[in-house]
């Protein structure tokens, strides 16, 4: 089977068999890569309900991170992932690619890993692949208009998650128009204080005093 990926990934070799998470399954990270490791447990954990402990070193069901400077070629954002039958290997230069590989992993397995709650009766498995990725344009993003149009803080975090997902890198988020600045920053006042107001504005009030 030919796993469906978005993006398509730069190359990609399907092998005979699959991996599958078990209770069993533990994540094997190095010191530097541990928070990206736990990351990759929280997003797993809801609809498994595994642990996936993260270990420095096991033998057996495992998902291993790791940094390989010889991936340099492929960029901050390239990584290798290989699925064997008992371990998914994904190696990366820098953290940016590990990251990027984590989000593919998802991609491989059943559509509900994307569920925030337990799914009962799901086989985990991810078929076997080869894959060696990295991006073909440097700025991938998505644009957020919320100057006039407002969203509430939920419906930004999952923009956000859903940009992770698909590997978009950035995030342009449209937050003043005419009419003002749409968002306080304690540390910054005059954002609000005097970019609230524009005197040639469309419409009413055309300044702060005129609002009184």
């Amino acid at each position: 089977m030919t796993p469906s990926l978005v993006p398509i990934p730069a190359k990609l070799v399907a092998r005979e068999g699959t991996f599958t998470l078990t209770a069993a399954t533990k994540i094997v990270a190095q010191a530097v890569v541990r928070p990206l490791a736990g990351l990759l447990r929280e997003a797993l954990h809801p609809a498994t309900g595994l642990p996936l402990p993260i270990v420095d070193q096991t033998a057996g069901s495992r998902i291993g991170l790791s940094l390989d400077p010889r991936l340099a070629s492929l960029g901050d954002e390239g990584y290798r992932l290989v699925v064997y039958p008992d371990l998914v290997d994904i190696r990366a230069a820098h953290l940016t690619g590990l990251a990027r590989a984590t989000q593919t992993l998802r991609q491989l397995l059943p559509t509900p890993i994307y569920r925030r709650a337990l799914v009962e009766g799901t086989m985990w498995q991810i078929p076997c692949v080869d894959i060696e990725d990295t991006p073909r344009f440097g700025w991938r993003g998505s644009h957020l208009d919320v100057g006039r149009h407002f969203m509430p803080k939920e419906t930004i975090l999952k923009h956000i998650d859903l940009l992770a997902m698909h590997k978009l890198n950035v995030f342009h988020w449209h937050l003043t128009e005419d009419q003002g600045w749409r968002i306080e920053i304690k540390r910054y006042p005059k954002l609000t204080e005097v970019g609230a107001w524009r005197s040639d504005s469309m419409t009413l009030p055309l300044t702060r005093d005129a609002a009184k």
